[in-house]
């Protein structure tokens, strides 16, 4: 990014590191370790993964509780009679329902399943409890549904690469998108972003208010970021891309979207200090998302060049 007092290029500060999100991964490890411990005792047989959060709720002595009612949704951690219980209702998409079931595990790693004070984000100090609770518990949930151990050795062995994820999405019994944020997160990962890429739209009045903005002739963003993730790699040089994509015809995330197969190639996204970077692209959409508007979220992996 150009420095307007100087004109030179400014290369972006490192994000630092979460100490929150590396203290509840760790924590959830060792929970995992205590449901493992006793799971092995009952069949010493049990070689996960995939992990079964039904029955890792089991062993740690909290019950599961299917909710049939329409009116409820998704799945909630309480107290009766002294004990924890999760309410769950079953979603059509089973790797979401194990997700959810994590993430209400995740609740008890904390005091009073969330009421005690929570570490900041970096960098946001006055970050809302509620939001960094469930991004905390989110990121416990992904280490007790893919644990760190197990899939860095599936990586280290196999590649990385977004012809990866369908496999790896069988082995863990985990969702596209869960098994994509762990691997851009792992070690093993190449300098890399992962980014959630949705047509959008704009209304008529927005296209209206926007219209001062791009001068005559320029392609106007048609597609956004819902959200990106990235590898250290990518941190340290700060490969940041820009929120609203505008992508050419020949786009392979396009391609992704209106065809609803993957495709790939080597294209230039904008970056969020506004300048144009080369990226190889693997566009793969995902097949547990409904089609909107005739198109498919497309999950990117974008490795700049």
């Amino acid at each position: 990014m150009p420095d307007k007092s100087t004109g030179r290029r400014v290369t972006p500060a490192p994000v630092p590191a979460d100490e929150g999100i590396r203290d509840v991964r760790l924590r959830a490890r060792k929970l995992l370790a205590e449901a493992e411990g006793v799971l092995r005792a009952i069949d010493p047989t049990w070689a996960p993964p995939p992990y079964d959060p039904w029955l890792i709720a089991q062993a740690l002595g909290i019950r599961c509780i299917e909710v049939q009612q329409e009116s409820f949704r998704g799945a909630m951690i309480c107290v009766r009679a002294g004990a924890p219980v999760i309410l769950y209702r079953r979603q059509k998409d089973e790797a979401r329902t194990r997700f959810s079931l994590f993430h209400e595990i995740a609740h008890t790693l904390f005091p009073g399943f969330g009421s005690g004070p929570l570490p900041p984000g970096p960098g946001s100090p006055l970050l809302e409890p509620e939001g960094r609770l469930e991004r905390l518990c989110d990121a416990a949930a992904l280490e007790m549904l893919i644990p760190e151990d197990h899939f860095r050795a599936d990586l280290s062995r196999d590649g990385f690469g977004g012809d990866r994820v369908a496999e790896l999405c069988r082995r863990y019994h985990a969702g596209m998108e869960a098994v994509a944020l762990r691997m851009v997160d792992s070690e093993e990962a190449p300098a890399c972003a992962v980014a959630l890429v949705e047509q959008d739209r704009p209304s008529r009045w927005r296209r209206r208010q926007q219209q001062p903005v791009w001068p005559p002739g320029a392609s106007v963003p048609d597609f956004a970021i819902s959200y990106a993730a990235y590898s250290a790699r990518c941190r340290e040089q700060g490969w940041f891309l820009a929120r609203q994509l505008a992508l050419p015809k020949t786009s392979c995330l396009r391609s992704a979207a209106r065809s609803g197969k993957p495709a790939g190639g080597r294209e230039s996204l904008a970056l969020l200090s506004g300048d144009l970077h080369n990226f190889r692209i693997e566009a793969l959409p995902l097949t547990d998302r409904p089609r909107r508007k005739g198109r498919s979220a497309v999950l990117a992996f974008c490795y700049p060049e």
